[in-house]
């Protein structure tokens, strides 16, 4: 009689591990496209898991895109094209640009794009500081292309911290704070765009992590409050 007990938990544990590396590649459902008003002006949230809102509560409402969504207000309308897992490299595990969501963020014909990866590609086996900036100048001219974009925030990764000892996902903070934020600051100049510094903002406050990889609602919340801030400095309200 214990067997088929012990056979359904075992089956219950793979299924969980299952779903837990399908979220994690953003194989489960994505954020639906939001549609816009003729009248409001339209941001792009593009990045991985941390943009997707991976393991915060109540995603709908409380990731990041979410929360800058409800400080900007109805004249704006912002979609997330997070995606779990991705890198910018092309040569990556799982790159972004490869995948039908990017082409869905140039759909969404954005009037701003907040862009940010990185976390993923500081992974021993996707790092390439050539494949990385080439392939993030691809992402760039990609969204530059379009009539609609008017301007390209690159956002600089949050930190990333240990969590009993270890770091999930084998995310590597020396490459993200040595090699891939200097490569997205010098984008920023040769391309005139403007960067967030979000990993200054999260230096020292790991409380704000849910696994020391992915901010929690809070982290969320103070990556939303500061882009609208960066938003503000950068006169978007006036423009728009």
């Amino acid at each position: 009689m214990k067997l088929p007990i012990m056979i359904t938990a075992t089956a219950v544990i793979a299924a969980a591990a299952i779903l837990l590396k399908m979220k994690h590649r953003g194989e489960l459902p994505l954020h639906p496209i939001q549609r816009s008003k003729s009248n409001q002006v339209k941001v792009a949230c593009v990045g991985d898991s941390i943009t997707y809102g991976y393991l915060i509560k109540n995603q709908q409402k409380n990731s990041y895109p979410a929360q800058l969504q409800q400080l900007l207000g109805n004249h704006f309308c912002v979609g997330n094209f997070g995606y779990s897992g991705r890198t910018a490299s092309v040569d990556g595990d799982f790159p972004y640009i490869k995948e039908h969501l990017y082409q869905k963020s140039l759909a969404f014909q954005p009037n701003i794009v907040l862009l940010m990866l990185g976390t993923n590609d500081s992974k021993p086996c996707n790092w390439n500081s050539a494949d990385y900036t080439d392939s993030m100048k691809k992402m760039i001219e990609g969204y530059l292309a379009l009539n609609s974009v008017k301007q390209i925030y690159l956002l600089l990764p949050p930190p990333v911290f240990a969590l009993n000892g270890k770091v999930r996902f084998e995310v590597n903070n020396a490459v993200i704070q040595n090699e891939i934020i200097p490569i997205l600051n010098r984008l920023s100049n040769e391309y005139k765009l403007t960067t967030i510094n979000l990993y200054s903002v999260f230096e020292g406050k790991n409380d704000l992590f849910v696994d020391g990889l992915h901010p929690n609602n809070a982290g969320a919340k103070l990556i939303a409050e500061t882009i609208y801030q960066a938003l503000n400095d950068n006169d978007v309200f006036e423009r728009h």
